[in-house]
C-alpha cells in the first residue's frame, strides 16, 4: 500500500506530490496521458509572482516576455497597458511540464503515464484506486485530474469550451498580448498571445456556441494571416472556488478545487499555490490522522486563495454576461479618467485589487455614467 497517489499528473498534480516528497513517504502519481503537458490546453502565460512561486521549471521555460497588454471593445477601443518591467511570461508548456516531471523523478516519486484511473473507492482508513491496468492502495489521495469528476462523488465545476490555434507567421509586436471583447467570444474573450518573434497563439471561449466556428470566424473577420501549427482545445473552469477542498482522505487541487481565476482562465498561480499548501500539510494529516492540519489547508486556502478566487468569480458573471455596448464605454471611461495610472505592477495575478479600483474609481465611476446619459439622450433625440 502507499502513502499517497496523485490522480493527474498536470502542474497541480506534480506541484503537490514534490511538496508532499518532503514528509518522506511513499507516493504514486497517474497519469493518463503518454507524456505529461499533451494535450496542450492553456496559453503558458503566466505572471513574474507565479514563476518565483513555481521556480527554475517555470523560469528555464520562458519563451517569451510581456510588457504591453491591449484591450479591445466590440467596436474597437482600446485600453493599452505597458508595464514599467517585464512581469508577465509565456512558457514553453511541454517543456515547463517536463522539468518538473524530472523534479518528480528526482524526488523518487513512482510515477505511471498512459494509466487511466477509472474509479475511486473511498474507504474510512485507506483509499482504492483501479485503473486501466492494476488496483492501488493508498492512506491517502490528491485529487489533480482535472474536472473528471466522474471518478469520485462530488460535484463539478462549471466550465466553458474553448479553442486555440498556434500560428507560425509574422508578429507585429512580440510583447504585446490581446484581448477582445466580442460576439464571437460571447460570455468570454478572445485572446493573441505571441509565443517568439515568429509564433502566436489565438483562441477564443464561448459560452453558447462551438468555439471552432467562431473562431475560424474572427480570424477571417480579423484578416489574421500565417500557418496553423497546432490546435489546442479544451474546457475553462468557470467557478466559484470551492470552499471545502478535504473530504476524509482525499483531497483536491487545481481545476479540480475550482482554483482558477475566472476573470482570464488562468489556473497556474492559484493552482499550483493551493497545490503546495495541500502537499504541505494533507501528508501530515493521513499519516498522523490530525484534523489540525486539515484545518490548516482550509485556513491557508480560504485565506490566499479562495477569498480573492471568490470575488474574481462574483465580479466576471456580471461583466461577461454585460451587453456589448457597455464595454465600448466602460472603455472609452477608462481612458478618460486615469484609472489605469492606479494599477500596480503585483496586480497580475490579484484581479480582486484590479476590481477594488475600478468600482472604488470616482472619476470612472462618474464618466460612466455620463457615458451612459449621453447615449439615453442620443436614443430620445432619434
Amino acid at each position: 500500500m502507499h502513502d499517497l497517489i496523485v490522480i493527474g499528473g498536470g502542474p497541480a498534480g506534480l506541484s503537490s506530490a514534490i511538496e508532499a516528497s518532503n514528509h518522506n513517504i511513499d507516493i504514486l502519481i497517474i497519469e493518463e496521458d503518454k507524456k505529461v503537458g499533451i494535450p496542450r490546453h492553456c496559453t503558458g502565460i503566466i505572471s513574474y509572482e507565479a514563476l518565483r512561486l513555481i521556480g527554475e521549471p517555470a523560469i528555464k521555460s520562458v519563451k517569451n516576455k510581456i510588457r504591453r497588454a491591449e484591450f479591445i471593445s466590440p467596436s474597437g477601443i482600446r485600453v493599452n497597458i505597458t508595464l514599467p518591467n517585464y512581469r508577465v511570461f509565456v512558457l514553453e508548456r511541454v517543456f515547463f511540464e517536463e522539468l518538473l516531471l524530472e523534479n518528480v523523478i528526482k524526488k523518487g516519486i513512482n510515477v505511471n503515464l498512459d494509466e487511466r484511473a477509472k474509479k475511486v473507492l473511498m474507504g474510512k482508513e485507506k483509499v482504492k484506486v483501479i485503473t486501466n491496468k492494476n488496483e492501488y492502495e493508498a492512506k491517502g489521495i490528491i485529487y489533480a485530474a482535472s474536472t473528471k469528476y466522474k471518478l469520485i462523488n462530488m460535484k463539478i465545476p462549471k466550465t466553458i469550451p474553448a479553442i486555440q490555434y498556434e500560428f507560425e507567421g509574422e508578429v507585429e509586436d512580440e510583447e504585446c498580448v490581446k484581448i477582445f471583447l466580442c460576439k464571437e467570444a460571447e460570455g468570454f474573450f478572445a485572446w493573441y498571445a505571441p509565443s517568439s518573434d515568429s509564433t502566436f497563439l489565438i483562441g477564443l471561449a464561448n459560452k453558447f456556441l462551438s468555439p471552432k466556428l467562431m473562431l475560424d470566424k474572427f480570424i477571417s473577420k480579423n484578416n489574421i494571416k500565417g500557418k496553423i501549427c497546432g490546435i489546442y482545445s479544451g474546457r475553462i473552469v468557470f467557478n466559484s472556488p470551492f470552499n471545502k477542498t478535504v473530504f476524509n482522505n482525499v483531497s483536491l487541487v487545481g481545476d479540480a478545487a475550482s482554483h482558477v481565476k475566472s476573470t482570464t482562465g488562468g489556473g497556474l498561480y492559484y493552482g499550483i499555490l493551493g497545490s503546495k499548501i495541500t502537499g504541505k500539510f494533507f501528508p501530515k494529516y493521513i499519516m498522523e490522522k490530525n484534523v489540525n492540519y486539515k484545518k490548516l489547508i482550509e485556513k491557508y486556502n480560504s485565506n490566499f486563495i479562495v477569498k480573492p478566487l471568490k470575488k474574481m468569480y462574483k465580479f466576471s458573471k456580471i461583466f461577461f454576461s454585460l451587453p456589448y455596448n457597455f464595454y465600448d464605454k466602460f472603455f472609452l471611461s477608462i481612458n478618460s479618467s486615469g484609472t489605469l495610472n492606479k494599477l500596480q505592477e503585483n496586480f497580475i495575478d490579484y484581479h480582486d485589487n484590479i476590481i477594488k479600483t475600478f468600482i472604488t474609481d470616482s472619476k470612472l465611476i462618474y464618466n460612466l455614467g455620463v457615458e451612459f446619459i449621453k447615449d439615453f439622450i442620443d436614443n430620445i433625440l432619434r
